[in-house]
């Protein structure tokens, strides 16, 4: 895989089940957030996945997200090649009757192993196999934190870079 590029527009990429466990919300929040930050121009958010979501539906009237729909297994590589970042938002439940799963995620690893920054919400999953110098963490389900994140990897993609050498 090529290095990500790390020039604006930053190329952010949710891959999944569009499933509120998996954090697609979040991710539409914190898009968002950018659009009224006005910084749409240094972002570029795209979604890759399946699944019915009305508030995917909104934003991508509005121009904000570029949805990809579905694609096979053997063209998410291609996919990947052209993007940044790569976010890892599926929830881990702390408690009984919270929303989340565990173990450990196949799209981790490949988000991991394709040399894409790393933006990952902070529990027990994620942590099997990252850390502070492979990821950017932020508390699982904040909205605010995942935007803010986005921020700091594009205002410092020298400390980006070195991030992604040490998930590889």
């Amino acid at each position: 895989m090529p290095p990500p590029r790390l020039k604006e527009p930053l190329q952010i990429a949710y891959i999944g089940r569009l499933a509120a466990v998996k954090g697609i919300r979040e991710f539409l929040a914190a898009t968002s957030m950018a659009h009224d930050e006005g910084a749409l121009g240094q972002f570029s958010f795209h979604v890759v996945g399946d699944g019915d979501d009305l508030e995917l539906a909104e934003i991508r009237k509005r121009g904000w997200i570029d949805y990809h729909g579905a694609i096979a297994n053997d063209a998410v590589e291609t996919f990947l090649a052209k993007t940044d970042v790569s976010v890892g938002l599926t929830f881990v439940a702390s408690k009984a009757g919270e929303l989340g799963g565990s173990g450990l995620s196949n799209a981790m690893l490949e988000q991991a192993a394709s040399g894409r920054v790393m933006l990952c919400w902070d529990n027990a999953m994620y942590r099997q196999l990252l850390d502070e110098r492979s990821c950017y963490f932020v508390p699982q389900g904040s909205t605010s934190e995942l935007w803010r994140a986005l921020k700091d990897i594009a205002a410092d993609t020298a400390e980006a870079k070195a991030r992604v050498s040490e998930a590889c």
